[in-house]
């Protein structure tokens, strides 16, 4: 089924009511709905010159009996609802309603008096983009092999190679591009971000902006990690030995790291510092004057201090046997 608009179609019927009209042939020079082709809509009016009631509707023409049903009403004197014609002669005419006028001005295409297709008439049509075929009415539509889209009110998906050969701007849901990307501009590239929470499902190689950790991460096939540097913690109760870490710089961005377990020692728990060497530049070592938490000098280990050296209230050293403390 089309819905299909011819010239010069016009017939007379006698038919009364609101149901399906027979149509009793055509007037001299004008054609009989059957050049429209059986089963096919079209637009219709109905007049009845004598009492001036009529109707413009869409119709579907049947050669069986040489109907034409009344499907949808567009506009009539009976406030837009089916006619009930009385008895008499009617005018049955092919024609086009001025609320659906669709035509060619110029190069543009105008749909007069902000006319409105609903898609159930258009689901039949197609224009071509390119070499590409669209069906108009569909609920969705791919342009294979679409190279630029120019639009200066476009909304809804749109799939395909995008740019592939002319430049291409719009905002788009998702793009994928199988070959090397090139950002030339002297502007920047916003990347998705989201908290730990809002991870998308991971793949190797995304990258995204981590607003809980207020860090940039990716995902290297098994676990999102951090780019870029770690996350500073101020660590006080680590029990085990850590190996600290320097960098060569003292500004910007560390590129490297140096640490060095077989010589330096750290235990965050205690604030022990061990080391192979100790070396002071300026030439002095500092103590301080009072012992403010109770500490063990162990077996293995002396202990030196510049006096006077107080302990404090509650606090006391504990020398293990064999081990000595010397206070200067």
């Amino acid at each position: 089924m089309a819905l299909v608009i011819a010239d010069r179609v016009r017939e007379t019927t006698t038919s009364t009511g609101t149901g399906t009209i027979t149509l009793a042939g055509p007037y001299a020079g004008f054609q009989a709905f059957s050049v429209l082709g059986t089963g096919n809509t079209t637009y219709y009016a109905i007049i009845d010159p004598t009492v001036g009631s009529w109707e413009v509707g869409i119709g579907t023409y049947t050669s069986a009996g040489n109907t034409l049903s009344r499907d949808t009403v567009l506009s009539s004197s009976n406030a837009g609802n089916l006619v009930p014609f009385a008895a008499g002669l009617k005018d049955v005419i092919c024609t086009q309603p001025a609320g659906r006028n669709v035509y060619v001005v110029g190069s543009n295409v105008v749909a007069a008096n902000s006319a409105t297709v609903p898609n159930s008439l258009l689901a039949n049509s197609a224009v071509t983009i390119g070499s590409t075929s669209v069906s108009l009415g569909a609920t969705a539509t791919t342009l294979a092999g679409l190279t630029s889209v120019t639009s200066s009110r476009f909304s809804g998906p749109l799939t395909g190679a995008v740019g592939d050969v002319s430049p291409t701007t719009g905002a788009f849901t998702s793009v994928t591009a199988s070959l090397d990307s090139s950002f030339t501009s002297t502007g920047a590239v916003q990347i998705s971000a989201g908290t730990t929470g809002e991870r998308p499902t991971g793949a190797v190689g995304k990258i995204r902006w981590n607003s809980t950790l207020s860090q940039y991460e990716g995902y290297d096939g098994t676990n999102w990690t951090l780019l870029g540097g770690a996350v500073i913690s101020n660590d006080t109760s680590t029990a085990s030995n850590l190996f600290p870490a320097f960098s060569s710089v003292t500004s910007g961005n560390a590129s490297t790291l140096f640490t060095s377990n077989a010589k330096l020692l750290y235990k965050p728990s205690t604030g022990e510092l061990q080391a192979s060497e100790m070396v002071a530049s300026n030439g002095l070592f500092v103590n301080a004057t009072t012992v403010g938490a109770s500490y063990t000098i162990a077996s293995g280990f002396n202990a030196q201090s510049v006096g006077p050296v107080t302990i404090a209230s509650g606090q006391s050293v504990t020398v293990t046997s064999g081990q000595r403390w010397l206070i200067y």
